[in-house]
């Protein structure tokens, strides 16, 4: 029996040494180094706030809510050995809390060495979806209330870089409207730990692709006055329950493919990608482009920039002429 199994067991022990359990439990937890320790903690709360914007349960979880958001983080880039860290993290809290983990069923298992198989070949990033791409994929979507909602997502969450979950988790209630564009109030962010919200601005642009007026257009068409801003659809049209990531990430695949490009060059993160390296492009200083993106390291950042970027005043052009 391990420590965990031991620790969850003491229902079965007399009341009088719950103290000692309990004391124990916190010299297991001390004797873990504290940034390991800082670093699961982190992982757990990054995933509690998944399960809280898509709706799915966080403790105790299931297999199926696991293998999704392991694909999103596979989605986002993240190394393998992350990935497992995420994994350890979530079993390890299921544990301490005497549920048995989801992350032990095979399925989970299977996915993580398919995932672990994948990232171990992929050579290339995906596309980023740069302002004159975001164009294209706007012009192929159809004429109707799905294409509506669609062409917003996209606008607006490339001019804003957001995530997927950022885009998912977009209430009414955080967006206003003013005489130079939107702001949005982002209250769930992978790098806000502290849940302060981080204020962002988007200005007008040029119709149609102005992500301001298709925001409000498709806010006045759907008849969406509070909670969730982007929901799900059938087939029919009718909104349903909030969107997810996983629904947002097939529609930019969905119309990448419309627009005549292979719809696996692109991601849910190539719309972050994508602004990046436009305003990049645009010789935008740096730092501001980090206080839009809500990056905390520059370093981090000059990782989304697109990799044609390096031919923008290359010293070779020209050198054989």
């Amino acid at each position: 029996m391990n420590e965990n199994e031991m620790m969850n067991h003491n229902a079965q022990l007399p009341a009088t040494l719950q103290n000692k359990i309990d004391r124990a439990r916190e010299r297991s937890k001390a004797a873990r180094s504290k940034n390991t320790r800082k670093a699961y903690e982190s992982d757990w709360n990054q995933f509690l706030k998944w399960c809280q914007t898509n709706n799915v349960p966080s403790l105790p979880s299931n297999p199926a809510v696991v293998i999704l958001y392991i694909d999103d983080l596979a989605e986002e880039r993240k190394k393998v050995t992350t990935i497992k860290r995420h994994i350890t993290s979530i079993s390890q809290k299921h544990q301490e809390k005497g549920f048995e983990s989801p992350t032990k069923h095979n399925n989970v298992r299977l996915h993580v060495k398919a995932i672990e198989n994948e990232l171990g070949t992929r050579q290339k990033q995906k596309t980023a979806a740069t302002a004159t791409i975001i164009k294209k994929l706007c012009d192929h979507l159809p004429a109707n209330l799905k294409g509506l909602r669609d062409r917003s997502i996209l606008q607006v969450g490339f001019a804003g870089a957001l995530r997927r979950s950022e885009i998912a988790a977009l209430d009414v209630e955080e967006i206003e409207f003013h005489e130079e564009g939107m702001t949005i109030l982002l209250k769930k962010s992978k790098t806000d730990q502290s849940g302060d919200g981080k204020l962002i601005g988007i200005e007008y642009g040029h119709y149609p692709y102005c992500p301001v007026r298709t925001l409000r257009s498709w806010l006045k068409e759907s008849n969406i006055k509070n909670g969730a801003v982007f929901p799900s659809m059938n087939k029919a049209g009718r909104l349903l329950s909030r969107i997810t990531t996983r629904s947002i990430a097939r529609i930019i695949k969905n119309a990448a493919n419309r627009s005549g490009f292979d719809e696996e060059e692109f991601s849910g993160h190539s719309l972050r990608r994508g602004f990046i390296t436009t305003a990049k492009r645009k010789g935008t200083d740096e730092f501001n482009i980090m206080g839009h993106t809500r990056h905390e390291s520059i370093e981090t950042m000059r990782r989304y920039i697109d990799k044609s970027d390096v031919f923008k005043n290359n010293p070779t052009k020209g050198i054989w002429d």
